[in-house]
């Protein structure tokens, strides 16, 4: 009576899919070469000869007409969201039968995380390389204004040398009507030098 069904662990309403998903979830399970438990084998065989003939439209309209007699004597009610577990009650008693809506909502919940992530590390990604471009971009819009002030200033400080290196400490001295010395220094300030008054200056030359 549903054998098939309850090797797989679906109802027998269940669609194409989620009987395709039910035997791979079982197969990874229960293949000798993942499971060495006692009795992994038989219970591999049973559920590959399930989806053998679930899977196959005909094989299952036939497996399901020889059902249908055994159908009309039992009473079976089925309850729950179809979103979740699947339970029914029959003639047999009552059985929960455990579908892969959960393991699909398990690796939906997981495919949904890894793609946030993986959008957050790009978006940062990509903010950064945007932030960088943006600062270079800046850097060469400012570049030629900022440019010739720099050349103006260079300019102007390599004259200047120039021009207080070509100032004597002769002709930096000037006298006033009463003869008094003032000297100019490299930035045009006068001060007052005594000693190079003239009056001195012919005193101590007699």
């Amino acid at each position: 009576m549903c054998a098939l069904y309850q090797a797989l662990g679906v109802a027998p309403s269940a669609s194409k899919r989620t009987i395709r998903l039910a035997y791979l979830r079982l197969a990874k399970q229960l293949h000798p070469d993942v499971n060495k438990a006692s009795g992994a084998e038989g219970n591999f065989q049973k559920v590959r000869e399930a989806y053998e003939v679930l899977s196959d439209d005909a094989r299952r309209r036939e497996y399901d007409r020889q059902l249908s007699p055994m159908r009309s004597t039992s009473t079976r009610t089925y309850s729950g969201n179809p979103s979740g577990p699947r339970t029914w009650q029959g003639a047999q008693g009552r059985g929960n039968f455990r579908t892969v809506d959960e393991e699909a909502r398990r690796v939906r919940q997981e495919h949904e995380a890894l793609r946030r992530r993986a959008e957050a590390q790009f978006f940062m990604r990509f903010n950064q390389s945007r932030y960088r471009s943006s600062l270079s971009e800046s850097l060469f819009r400012f570049l030629p204004l900022v440019l010739p002030i720099w050349t103006v200033l260079l300019l102007y400080s390599f004259y200047k040398n120039r021009s207080i290196d070509r100032v004597s400490p002769a002709e930096s001295v000037f006298w006033d009507e009463h003869g008094r010395a003032w000297v100019r220094d490299a930035y045009g300030r006068f001060h007052r030098m005594p000693d190079l008054d003239r009056q001195v200056i012919s005193q101590a030359a007699r």
